[in-house]
Formats: C-alpha cells, structure tokens, sequence
C-alpha cells in the first residue's frame, strides 16, 4: 500500500482532540507562567466564520492504519515547547 505508483501518499498528523484559538492563547500564556485573562484577547466579529456544521477534528486512523503512528503529544505539551523555543531563540539575538 506504501508503494503508490501515482505518487505521494497524504496523511493527516493529529491529537483527534478540537481546539479553540483561545484555548492555544491559554497555553501560550501558561507556557510563560502569565495567567489567562480575557484582557489579552482582542475579538473582531468581522473575521469571524459563518457557523460549521461539521466539527473540525483532525482524523489520523488512515496513518496509524498504514504506518502504526499515533500522536505521543497533547497540543498544550507542543505548544509550550514552541514557546519556550522562541524564548530561547531570543536569547540568542
């Protein structure tokens, strides 16, 4: 099944688990020991989406099927390491 002749094979790499922006503000922030609070979020209506009526959930069973991965890291863990990454790459400027 890897060997495909037509060409590269698309997988989706995901936790299965939905996400708010708000909710990757707030683990930003406690990446960084800030508490969360309203103050640091500015909304604009004007961008928001009509409402979806289907629930955005990455769905990986086609890659942990064909190549037996699974995520090993809930989205607050990766984006507290990208945090502090970037704190880190300042550092060094």
């Amino acid at each position: 099944m890897l060997n495909n002749k037509n060409g590269p094979i698309d997988y989706v790499l995901s936790t299965g688990i939905n996400h708010s922006v708000k909710d990757m503000i707030g683990y930003a922030l406690k990446a960084i020991d800030i508490k969360f609070d309203e103050k640091y979020i500015e909304t604009n209506k004007d961008l928001f989406r009509p409402s979806e009526q289907v629930n955005l959930i990455g769905n990986s069973n086609k890659i942990k099927k064909e190549l037996n991965w699974e995520a090993q890291k809930k989205l607050e863990e990766i984006m507290t390491q990208m945090v502090l990454n970037d704190i880190n790459l300042l550092k060094f400027k």
